[in-house]
C-alpha cells in the first residue's frame, strides 16, 4: 500500500512506517541544522508528527520525501525565529506574563475540572503517552521504549492529544491567555515538579534500561531500539499529588502479575527557587486539583459491589459499592460471590483498571462500552464460574483472565473500540448481530493476543472473527479453539506477521479439543499465512483459505516432535472429527518433524486444497498406534516426503477422483493392516534416483496392506519424469473396477502380479511388466501411443532375466509391445483407425482381429519377428461401415511383416467375406473389395 494512503487509513500504523523508512534520511538533513544530535532527533520527531497531522494536505504532484524535507526546514526556521524573538527558551518554563494579577484572574476563570474531564476521555493509548511524557517528564525516545512503539508514533500521539484537548475545551482553550495556561498544565507543569518527577522518571527508566540491556545483541543494535512490551504494565500507577501543589511523589505502581516491578521511590518535597515564583504561583492553582483528580495518575482503589441489590446500575452517581462512594473511573472493580444471577447495567461508558468477578451469573449489559486497562478475570471455582459481557468490552491492551479463570461469555450489539486484547483464559463468545474483538469486518485490524499459557476461545453460536481479527499466539503459549454442537467459530489470521511490539516467534500451539462438538474454520484470506509451531485437532477444523504453516524452526520444547496431531474418537471414523483442507494450503516445511493421524482421526484434502510436507525427513504417520484416515479428492493435492501407510494400528488412504498424492517414499514397518484405495485419484512418485526406492519396509509387512482399485480406477502420473516402481499387488475394489491409467513420459514398472479386472491404459510413456501376470489375466491392454514391455529383471543389476508370462485378453489402440514370446493374447487385437499395434517379437495369438477403418484407412498389425504364425488370428468385423469399397484401387493394409510370416488369417462367421477379400504378399496382407481388380505383386 502507498505510504500516503496507509497514513490516511491508519495514522498510527502509518507513523510506524514513516519511522522505519524515512528516519535516517531526515536525520541526515536535520544534523545539518542542529549541532546537538538530540536536537536533530527531536526535529525529526516533530516533522513526523506534522506529516501525519497534515497528510490530507499533501499534494501528490510533489515528491513525498521532498515535502517532508520542506516541513523539517520550516520547523527549524520557526525555532530560529522564536529564539531570536524570545531569547533562549527552556522547555517547561512558562513565558513571562507582565501582569501577575491578570494571570491569576484567568486561571480562576478556567474550570480545572474541564481539563481533567477532557484528559480522562482520551483513548487509553493516547492518555498513557500523554501522562508519561508530560507528567512523568519522560523524553520521547524513553516513552517509545516504554510503550514499545516508534518515536514518531509517540510524537503523533502527543500531537493528537493536544488537538483533542483543544477540541473538547472549545472556545475556552482558544483564548490566548488560557492557551498559555493550558500549556502550563499539559506542558509546563512538570518543570514546577522539578527534581522529584525527574527522579521518578529516572528510576522508572533505570528499571527498563536494565531490561533493555539484557535484550540487546552484540551486533551494534541501537540503544533506543524498542523492546518487547511487558505484559500488565501499569503505566499510570503514580501516587496522589493532592497533598500539596508539589507534594511527595512516590509509589510508582507495581506491575500486576509481575515480580520484577520497579521499586517504590519516596522523594522529598523540592523547594522551588524564588526566581520561578510567578510560574509556581499560577501553576499551583491547577496542580492542586486536576492532577489529584486524574484517576489514572493515582494508585487505583478497590471498589467492591454491594451484595444487594441483585441488579443495579454501574454509573458515576449510584452508591452501589461497599465503600459507600460513587464510582470513579480508573479504579479496580470487584464483584463478590453471589447465589443468584445479577445484571449490572452500564448506564454510561465505564473505565476500570482491573475487574474481578467472584460470583456466578453476573451479566454486564446496557449498551455501553466497558474499558478495562488491566485484567478482566473470573477466578475459577469448583461450581463453575461464569460471567457474561452482553454488550461491550474494550480498551487497548486489556487482559482477559488470570492464571486460573472461569468462563467469560462475550457478545454485544455495540461497536467496542478494541485494538489489542490479551487472551489469558477461557472466553465464550455469544452470537448476535455484531462481531467480537472489534466491530464490523470492515473495521481496522484487531489483535487478539494469546498471552497464555493455554487459554480457550469458544463460540456458543456461529461466530466469525473475520480476516481483520489477527490472533497472535505468544512464544511458548497455546490456545484452544472450539464451538458448540452444530455451530462454527471462524478465525482470521493466526500468528501472522506480528506487528511492532508483538514480535512473537512461531513457537506456538493451537488445539481443537474433542469436548466441543462444533467446527472451527481458519479463514485468514487468500493472501495470508498462519504460522504455528504445532496443531492438535481432536474435533473439526477446516482450513478455508490462505496458507497455514506448522512445524517451524522455533519449536515448543515438549519432547514431542509432531507438528500436527489429528485424532478421532478411537472407535470409529466420524466425519465430524478431523482436519479438512478445503481450498487452502497446509505446509509442514521443517526437516525432522512428523504428522500423527490416529484414533480414527481423518484428514481430507479437497476443492483445490493442498498439503505440502516436503522436508527431507518429514513423515506422515497415518495410523501410528490406531487407525487414521487420509482422503484426497476433487482437486486436492497431497505432497509429502514419507507417507507411512500404517505402523501398528492400521490406516486408510483414499485417493479419490480428482485427488493427487505425491510421495517420495511409502513406508510400512509393522505387521498391521492397512488400506490404500484408488478410486479415480492420481499417484506420482518423488523418489530419488530412478525411483526404485519408493517402497520401504519388508515384504512381509506390506503383505498386510491392500492396494485396491475402485470403480473409477487408479491413475499413475510420470509427467515429472520420475519412474514409478510399484512393488505390491493392485487388487479389485469393485465388481467392475476402472483399471489402471498411465500418463507421462517416464515408466510405470510393475514388479508383482496384479489382479484388478479393469483395463490397463498406457496413454504415454511405457509400462514394464517385470513379473508374470503384472497385466492381470484376461484383462485389456490399451495403448495410446506408449509401449508395453514384458520381461523380468535381476533386481540388483536390472539386467533382463527372462521374458515374463502374460495372458492378455485384449490388446487395442496404437503402440509397441516388446518381449511377448512367453505371452498370450486370448481375446482380440484391435488396432485403432489409422494406427498400428506393433509386436516386436513373437507372440502366441489365439484371438480375433477386429477390423476398424474408414474411407482413408484402417488399423493394422505390424510383426517384426521373423516367421510369426498368424493362423491363430480370426478376422472379425469391427467398425467397418465407413470403409470405401468403390474407391479407385481401394485397398486397406491390415498386416505388415518386414521379416515375413507364416500361415493365413482365419475368417470369422461374422466377417463380410461377400464384400471384402484378403490378398497376401510375402510381407503384407491387404483387405480389398471382392469385385475390385487389384494386382498384388508377389
Amino acid at each position: 500500500m502507498d505510504i500516503v494512503e496507509e497514513i490516511r487509513n491508519d495514522r498510527e500504523k502509518g507513523a510506524r512506517r514513516l519511522e522505519s523508512e524515512y528516519r535516517n534520511g531526515l536525520r541526515t538533513l536535520a544534523l545539518r541544522f542542529c549541532d546537538d544530535p538530540g536536537d536533530a532527533d527531536e526535529l525529526v520527531n516533530r516533522t513526523f508528527a506534522e506529516v501525519v497531522a497534515n497528510i490530507d494536505n499533501y499534494a501528490e504532484q510533489s515528491a513525498f520525501f521532498g515535502w517532508m524535507c520542506k516541513i523539517l526546514v520550516h520547523l527549524h526556521s520557526k525555532d530560529v525565529r522564536r529564539k531570536e524573538h524570545d531569547g533562549i527558551v527552556y522547555p517547561g518554563i512558562l513565558p513571562d506574563i507582565a501582569d501577575a494579577d491578570a494571570e491569576e484572574a484567568i486561571f480562576r476563570n478556567l474550570d480545572a475540572s474541564l481539563l481533567r474531564d477532557a484528559i480522562e476521555t482520551l483513548p487509553a493509548d493516547i492518555r498513557k503517552t500523554l501522562l508519561l511524557h508530560y507528567f512523568m517528564e519522560m523524553p520521547v525516545k524513553d516513552v517509545a521504549r516504554f510503550l514499545a512503539i516508534p518515536s514518531g508514533t509517540v510524537m503523533w500521539r502527543l500531537h493528537y492529544a493536544r488537538q483533542m484537548l483543544a477540541a473538547k475545551l472549545g472556545a475556552v482553550a482558544k483564548k490566548p491567555g488560557v492557551r498559555a495556561l493550558l500549556m502550563a498544565l499539559v506542558i509546563g507543569a512538570t518543570a514546577a515538579l522539578g527534581a522529584a518527577v525527574v527522579a521518578i522518571a529516572g528510576a522508572r527508566q533505570q528499571a527498563y534500561d536494565s531490561n533493555e540491556a539484557g535484550q540487546q545483541a552484540d551486533n551494534g543494535k541501537e540503544a533506543d531500539e524498542p523492546f518487547a512490551p511487558r505484559q500488565d504494565a501499569d503505566v499510570g500507577g503514580m501516587a496522589d499529588t493532592s497533598a500539596s501543589p508539589i507534594g511527595d511523589i512516590g509509589n510508582i505502581g507495581n506491575t500486576a502479575g509481575s515480580g520484577d516491578s520497579p521499586p517504590t521511590i519516596q522523594t522529598p518535597t523540592i523547594q522551588t527557587p524564588t526566581t520561578q515564583e510567578p510560574t509556581m504561583k499560577s501553576t499551583s492553582l491547577l496542580l492542586a486539583t486536576p492532577l489529584a483528580a486524574l484517576s489514572l495518575v493515582a494508585d487505583p482503589a478497590d471498589y467492591t459491589w454491594m451484595s444487594s441489590p441483585a441488579s443495579a446500575n454501574w454509573d458515576t452517581t449510584s452508591l452501589n459499592w461497599n465503600s459507600g462512594e460513587a464510582w470513579s473511573d480508573g479504579n479496580n472493580a470487584i464483584f463478590p460471590a453471589s447465589t443468584s444471577s445479577k445484571t449490572i447495567t452500564l448506564s454510561a461508558a465505564r473505565t476500570a483498571n482491573n475487574v474481578t468477578v467472584n460470583g456466578t451469573g453476573y451479566t454486564f449489559t446496557g449498551g455501553k462500552l466497558m474499558t478495562v486497562a488491566g485484567k478482566f478475570s473470573v477466578p475459577f471455582t469448583a461450581s463453575g464460574q461464569t460471567c457474561t459481557l452482553a454488550d461491550g468490552f474494550g480498551g487497548d491492551s486489556a487482559h482477559i483472565g488470570g492464571n486460573s479463570v472461569g468462563t467469560i461469555y462475550m457478545g454485544w450489539a455495540g461497536a467496542p473500540t478494541v485494538k489489542t486484547t490479551y487472551l489469558e483464559d477461557t472466553v465464550v463468545i455469544a452470537p448476535n448481530d455484531r462481531r467480537c474483538f472489534g466491530p464490523d469486518p470492515s473495521a481496522p485490524s484487531t489483535n487478539i493476543v494469546v498471552a497464555g499459557p493455554s487459554p480457550s476461545l469458544y463460540a456458543n453460536g456461529n461466530i466469525n472473527l473475520a480476516s481483520n481479527r489477527i490472533m497472535r499466539v505468544a512464544s511458548g503459549a497455546g490456545v484452544h479453539l472450539g464451538a458448540a454442537n452444530g455451530k462454527t467459530l471462524t478465525v482470521g489470521p493466526v500468528a501472522a506477521d506480528p506487528s511492532p511490539g508483538l514480535d512473537f516467534s512461531t513457537n506456538t500451539f493451537v488445539s481443537i479439543p474433542s469436548y466441543w462438538g462444533g467446527a472451527v474454520v481458519f479463514n485468514p484470506g487468500a493472501d495470508s499465512t498462519n504460522v504455528l509451531g504445532r496443531l492438535l485437532v481432536k474435533r473439526n477444523l477446516k482450513l478455508a483459505s490462505g496458507v497455514t504453516r506448522i512445524g517451524s524452526a522455533v519449536f515448543l520444547g515438549t519432547g514431542d516432535n509432531a507438528a500436527l496431531h489429528v485424532q478421532g474418537n478411537g472407535s470409529a471414523f466420524d466425519p465430524a472429527r478431523g482436519l479438512l483442507v478445503d481450498g487452502a494450503r497446509l505446509e509442514i516445511p521443517q526437516t525432522g518433524r512428523y504428522v500423527d493421524v490416529n484414533k480414527c482421526g481423518q484428514v481430507t484434502v479437497t476443492n483445490g486444497g493442498a498439503v505440502v510436507a516436503t522436508g527431507v525427513s518429514v513423515e506422515w504417520l497415518n495410523g501410528l498406534a490406531t487407525p487414521g484416515r487420509l482422503t484426497v479428492v476433487d482437486g486436492g493435492d497431497f505432497t509429502v516426503n514419507i507417507l507411512r501407510v500404517s505402523q501398528a494400528g492400521g490406516s486408510e488412504i483414499h485417493l479419490d477422483e480428482g485427488g493427487t498424492i505425491r510421495a517420495a517414499h511409502l513406508k510400512m514397518d509393522a505387521a498391521a493392516r492397512g488400506l490404500f484405495a484408488f478410486d479415480g485419484g492420481t499417484f506420482q512418485s518423488r523418489a530419488s534416483g530412478d525411483g526404485r526406492d519408493l517402497f520401504s519396509g519388508s515384504a512381509a509387512n506390506w503383505a498386510n496392506v491392500t492396494f485396491s482399485v475402485g470403480a473409477k480406477g487408479a491413475n499413475f502420473d510420470t509427467s515429472n519424469g520420475q519412474n514409478i516402481w510399484w512393488d505390491y499387488p493392485l487388487t479389485s475394489g469393485a465388481a467392475t473396477d476402472g483399471g489402471v491409467t498411465k500418463t507421462g513420459s517416464a515408466l510405470l514398472i510393475f514388479r508383482t502380479a496384479n489382479n484388478y479386472n479393469g483395463p490397463t491404459a498406457v496413454e504415454a510413456g511405457g509400462v514394464q511388466a517385470r513379473a508374470d501376470n503384472a497385466i492381470p489375466v484376461g484383462s485389456t491392454l490399451r495403448l495410446g501411443g506408449g509401449t508395453a514391455t514384458f520381461d523380468a529383471h535381476t533386481y540388483e543389476t536390472e539386467s533382463p532375466q527372462r521374458e515374463t508370462s502374460q495372458s492378455i485378453g485384449r490388446v487395442e489402440g496404437s503402440g509397441v509391445l516388446n518381449h511377448m514370446a512367453e505371452s498370450h493374447v486370448t481375446g482380440a487385437v484391435a488396432p485403432s483407425v489409422g494406427g498400428s499395434l506393433t509386436f516386436a517379437e513373437f507372440c502366441d495369438f489365439q484371438c480375433d482381429y477386429e477390423i476398424r477403418g474408414n474411407a482413408t484407412g484402417c488399423g493394422s498389425l505390424v510383426l517384426r519377428g521373423a516367421g510369426q504364425d498368424i493362423s491363430g488370428i480370426t478376422l472379425q468385423a469391427g467398425d467397418m461401415a465407413a470403409m470405401d469399397m468403390h474407391a479407385p484401387r481401394g485397398t486397406y493394409p491390415i498386416l505388415s511383416a518386414p521379416n515375413g510370416y507364416t500361415g493365413r488369417f482365419s475368417v470369422g462367421a461374422g466377417f463380410p467375406s461377400d464384400k471384402w477379400d484378403v490378398r497376401y504378399s510375402p510381407n503384407a496382407a491387404l483387405l480389398v473389395p471382392v469385385n475390385a481388380f487389384v494386382l498384388v505383386v508377389r
